[in-house]
């Protein structure tokens, strides 16, 4: 419905109007792609930081050390309840796309003031 009426509201545009609502919205697009990107970016330089082997994987004491240098406080028990949630293929290390999926859904694990990281059962 609301597509609907944007391409009836378009009608009514001059080829001016037009041609400057798609260049704002190509605009939007752009950026909107290069935000990703370097999101993107900064997700993997993290993920190569925290995998010190090189492994291409981040184990369990290497995702303890990564948040630690953080300033992430976890118990041993919170780090192995953080690694479950998001190991996906149960080899006990967080592939990439398994450490990309641990960020996009932060809300899963919690940091409180002090530090101090838990994750939401």
């Amino acid at each position: 419905e609301g597509a609907q009426r944007e391409m009836m509201s378009e009608r009514d545009l001059s080829a001016e109007e037009l041609r400057n609502k798609y260049m704002r919205e190509s605009d939007l697009v752009r950026r909107l792609r290069e935000e990703l990107f370097e999101k993107s970016r900064m997700m993997k330089s993290m993920f190569q930081r925290m995998d010190i082997d090189g492994s291409t994987s981040i184990s369990y004491s290497e995702l303890q050390h990564g948040l630690e240098r953080a300033g992430v406080r976890v118990s041993e028990e919170q780090a192995m309840l953080i690694l479950a949630r998001f190991d996906r293929d149960g080899d006990g290390k967080l592939d990439y796309n398994e450490f990309m999926r641990l960020l996009q859904n932060a809300s899963d694990i919690y940091v409180h003031d002090t530090g101090v990281a838990g994750v939401n059962q």
